[in-house]
């Protein structure tokens, strides 16, 4: 493989070049970590829109540098590398992991993960690693995501509520076993996990804000529940824009169209860039008519969002429907 060589020649030949600079640091984080370093900060002096990636890949080198265990320093960086779409990268990194670390668990779950994400099966690398830490939180919870991607939710429910029980102060997995009774169609029982889940922590404005709108995403108990939940959000965290937008989406969901697009527009004073809120305020102005403003808040909502996000599918669908085309 000579990507690395060629990158590296072509950063002697053009020092300015930010992608260049961070492609190179990318491949040395897989093969080299600590030569990755020079090359991140450099494209993130070249180019500042590179600062939140950059500054999220040098966290993770210097956090797995605290750590003595190496398929643990391969597993951060993997991680880090996943969160950001380096799905490949992260997974010739979990891989590597393997190399070095073959019994732990943690690793093979993680490159299973990795080997979905890339389209492949990863259910070997997950068996494996159930058979070497079969009680692990991330080996138990990653196979669960697993059965859930297959169609199986039954399966990945016991797995969950095993999680749940080892970790009872963790209201994420609360979450995750409500989106797997949505799954199974029973959405009484996914309304209440999401309310036990925004009840482990009350003072945490986000798992009020996800109770809010899963409420306004499914039309449920909306003025009982949803309501309440985002006004909590707000009261918690007052000029945080998702709560903002949550709120947003509550009264939509009961119709008052005109304190939605206040609290929408609200959410964007705060962040420009949210993308959720962009899109939903464009659906607002769709649906009373005013289809520039419409254009507008679509256009930004399908620029700002993750490649492969609900939103920007959304917001790709609607610009095609009424203006002919996504930007």
């Amino acid at each position: 493989d000579h990507a690395g060589p060629i990158r590296l020649n072509g950063i002697r030949l053009d020092p300015g070049n930010a992608h260049a600079q961070f492609t190179t640091a990318l491949l040395l984080l897989v093969e080299s970590p600590a030569q990755a370093l020079p090359f991140l900060s450099q494209a993130k002096n070249l180019d500042g829109s590179l600062a939140p990636r950059v500054d999220a890949l040098t966290l993770a080198y210097q956090l797995s540098q605290q750590e003595q265990h190496a398929g643990f320093q391969k597993v951060i960086l993997g991680r880090a590398l996943g969160n950001l779409g380096y799905w490949a990268l992260a997974e010739w990194v979990f891989a590597r992991g393997t190399v070095l670390t073959p019994d732990y668990a943690e690793a093979w779950a993680f490159w299973g993960e990795a080997r979905q994400q890339l389209g492949q099966e990863g259910y070997a690398e997950l068996e494996k690693a159930r058979r070497l830490d079969p009680r692990s939180v991330v080996v138990q919870s990653l196979t669960a995501l697993y059965f859930r991607r297959q169609g199986e939710p039954e399966q990945g429910l016991a797995l969950l509520k095993s999680v749940a029980l080892q970790e009872p102060d963790q209201p994420i997995w609360l979450v995750e076993l409500g989106n797997i009774m949505l799954e199974m169609k029973d959405i009484d029982a996914a309304l209440a996990y999401y309310q036990s889940a925004s009840l482990i922590n009350p003072s945490d404005a986000h798992y009020w804000i996800l109770l809010a709108e899963f409420c306004a995403l499914h039309q449920v108990s909306l003025r009982e529940v949803g309501l309440p939940a985002a006004r909590q959000a707000l009261t918690l965290a007052p000029d945080h824009a998702p709560a903002l937008d949550a709120m947003g989406q509550v009264l939509v969901g009961l119709d008052d169209l005109a304190s939605a697009e206040r609290f929408f527009q609200q959410a964007l004073q705060k962040d420009a860039n949210l993308a959720a809120a962009n899109l939903h305020l464009a659906q607002v102005y769709l649906q009373v008519g005013q289809l520039p403003d419409a254009q507008v808040y679509l256009t930004q909502a399908y620029q700002l969002a993750a490649e492969a996000s609900s939103v920007r599918l959304v917001a790709q669908r609607l610009l095609e429907r009424f203006f002919g085309a996504a930007p």
